[in-house]
């Protein structure tokens, strides 16, 4: 006696497959493995990417950094040599501010990537208008704040 079973049973098993739909099943798990590893893939490759630009980048503003500090050494160099010459301290000295400001104009090409040029003295005091010489609040507090280091090194 064969008797049905009944398509909500449990126990019920599954008539075999045949080949072509063994194949078919085969088929699509190994496709559904292969896209995952596709995404993966372009996921991965994506990430390397990112991280490589990142490094560059990084690179970049390290060099950058590195330029820009051997400018400012190569002014530094100029600027201690202008200071080295005895017609500036005799500016200095005697607080020719007319005189001061004329050094600092004539002298200002030299430096092309520059804002400002002028000679300060030990008080603070600028020898020329700051603005014809193109020193702004802010440049004119920094001096300030540097001269006040200074003398506290020297004392």
């Amino acid at each position: 006696m064969n008797t049905p079973i009944p398509q909500n049973c449990p126990n019920r098993v599954a008539p075999p497959l045949s080949l072509r739909q063994l194949t078919r099943h085969t088929l699509v798990r190994m496709s559904l493995v292969i896209l995952t590893m596709a995404v993966l893939l372009v996921l991965v490759i994506g990430h390397y990417i990112e991280r490589d630009q990142i490094n560059e980048v990084e690179a970049q503003r390290i060099l950058v950094a590195e330029d820009l500090s051997l400018l400012l050494k190569f002014y530094q160099r100029v600027v201690d040599e202008m200071a080295r010459q005895s017609s500036v301290r005799d500016l200095i000295n005697f607080a020719d501010v007319e005189g001061a400001q004329a050094w600092a104009q004539a002298l200002r090409p030299l430096l092309p990537d520059s804002i400002g040029l002028a000679l300060v003295r030990m008080e603070g005091e600028v020898l020329g208008e700051p603005l014809e010489l193109r020193l702004g609040p802010g440049c004119l507090r920094d001096l300030d704040l540097n001269l006040r280091d200074l003398l506290r090194g020297i004392d």
